[in-house]
C-alpha cells in the first residue's frame, strides 16, 4: 500500500506545484468543505452524461482500475473530456463508479456538517479545482462501498444540489 500512496501523492504534488507555480513549502493551506469538493467534482457529471447509456450496460471490473488511474493522470494534465476519448468502456465504468461514490461521500459529509474535508493550496487557481479533485480523490481510489449493479447507475441532476462555496 505504501507505494500506491506514494505514487498518488507524488502525482498530486507535481500537479499542484505546476499549477501554482510554487514549491509545496510556499503554499498557504486552504480548508474546503464537502460542498466545495462536491462543487469541484460536479462538472464531471457532464463528462459522463454522453457515455451513460454505454456505461450503464457494464458491470464494474477491477481489471480496468489501472487504466482508469492512467486516465485520471491524463485528465490532470489535460482536463477536457476528449482526453478520455480512447479509454475502454471498462475504464469509463470504473471512473463513473469512483465519481458516484465520491458524490455520496461529499453529500454525507456535507449533511453531517463536517467543517472541512479537503485541503488545497490557496494559490491553486479556481479553474484547476476539478482536475485537482479528480486527481486527489479518484487516483487509486479504494471504493468505500460495493459497486452498483448496471441497472442502478444514475447521474445526479444537472444542477448542483446545494451551496458550492462556503457560507
Amino acid at each position: 500500500m505504501g507505494d500506491r500512496v506514494k505514487k498518488g501523492f507524488s502525482a498530486l504534488m507535481v500537479f499542484l506545484e505546476e499549477r501554482t507555480g510554487l514549491p509545496e513549502n510556499s503554499w498557504i493551506p486552504m480548508a474546503l468543505t464537502a460542498w466545495d469538493l462536491l462543487g469541484a467534482l460536479w462538472p464531471m457529471n457532464d463528462v459522463f452524461r454522453p457515455k451513460l447509456i454505454r456505461i450503464r450496460a457494464l458491470r464494474y471490473h477491477a481489471r480496468f482500475e489501472a487504466e482508469a488511474d492512467e486516465a485520471v493522470i491524463a485528465f490532470s494534465r489535460s482536463p477536457v473530456p476528449s482526453t478520455w476519448d480512447s479509454i475502454s468502456s471498462g475504464a469509463w465504468r470504473v471512473l463513473l463508479e469512483r465519481h458516484l461514490q465520491m458524490v455520496t461521500v461529499c453529500t454525507a459529509n456535507a449533511t453531517a456538517s463536517e467543517k472541512s474535508i479537503w485541503i488545497i493550496p490557496q494559490e491553486l487557481p479556481e479553474g484547476d479545482r476539478t482536475a485537482a479533485a479528480v486527481l486527489e480523490w479518484w487516483l487509486e481510489m479504494k471504493l468505500p462501498w460495493k459497486p452498483r449493479d448496471p441497472g442502478q447507475i444514475e447521474l445526479p441532476e444537472a444542477t448542483h444540489p446545494g451551496p458550492i462555496w462556503p457560507q
